[in-house]
Formats: structure tokens, sequence, C-alpha cells
């Protein structure tokens, strides 16, 4: 969003619109089936599903409160989002000495070349 000239909190409520709605979305999935762990009669397994599905929760109101308001509050990093060509030289860097480890794995390539590019 920053990439198309959009202010740093319009940017923020963007982000939170469209990814927001799927961390609440599988947030609370991931809880309900953690939830779900109270059925068995067994007091370990009871303890781990509401642990877990407590945790989830947690992190949830996190993702869609707290990173959103630092995000607001951080300093504008321009070299974070703008075509920059040494950040663009090392991340292709990187990327190449990745791949370089993990030829072996094409999926895993592939997932490289994704998130780099």
């Amino acid at each position: 969003e920053r990439l198309s000239g959009q202010s740093k909190m319009s940017a923020v409520i963007i982000s939170v619109q469209t990814a927001g709605k799927t961390v609440f979305l599988s947030g609370i999935i991931l809880a309900m089936s953690f939830f779900s762990l109270l059925v068995i009669n067994t007091a370990l397994v009871q303890q781990v599903g509401a642990s877990c599905g407590i945790l989830i929760l947690i992190c949830m109101a996190v993702n869609m409160s707290l990173i959103p308001a630092l995000l607001i509050l951080m300093p504008d990093l321009k070299c974070c989002y703008k075509k920059n060509g040494f950040v663009s030289r090392i991340r292709l860097k990187i990327a190449t000495t990745v791949i370089s480890w993990i030829a072996g794995w094409p999926w895993c390539v592939a997932c490289v070349r994704t998130c780099m590019s």
C-alpha cells in the first residue's frame, strides 16, 4: 500500500481490513478446534486444549490490535517499502544463497522465490 502512495494510516487500515479478516477467521477456527478438546475425558488433553485455545485468542487479539498500533507509531522506514536498488541487491543475494542451500527441494525453492520476489 505504501508503494502505491497511500499514507501510513491508510496503509495500516487497508492491511487490517484485508489481512485482519484472515487472522480473525483462522484464529477463531483454531481456538474452536482446541476448545473442542475439552469434551475428551482426559485431564491432560483438556488442559492442553484449553491453554492452546486461550493462547490462540490472545495471539489473535495482539495481531489485530497491538501490531497495527505499533506500525502506526513506528518511524517510517522508506527502505522497507520503497523500490531501492541496495535493498533489491541484498534480497537477491539472500535469495540466491538460500536457493543454493536448498536446491534439492524444488518446492522450497519455489517458496523462497515467491517470498523474495
